[in-house]
């Protein structure tokens, strides 16, 4: 998952278009199974927010 305010518009779109391209060339073994996306708008925007409120819970 691709986030942060950066992966707002066009730059968002050129990032996970290159981010595809470089996994494919670099794993193309694993390239098809594993899905690089972008949340919905307001989520991107919020993204470290998010990432961190989607972090499990460590026991001690």
């Amino acid at each position: 998952m691709l986030l942060g305010r950066v992966m707002s518009g066009k730059g968002g779109d050129t990032i996970l278009a290159t981010c595809k391209a470089v996994l494919a060339d670099a794993f193309p073994a694993i390239s098809e199974k594993v899905e690089v996306m972008l949340p919905d708008e307001k989520t991107r925007r919020v993204g470290q927010s998010a990432a961190a409120a989607s972090l499990p819970e460590i026991c001690r």
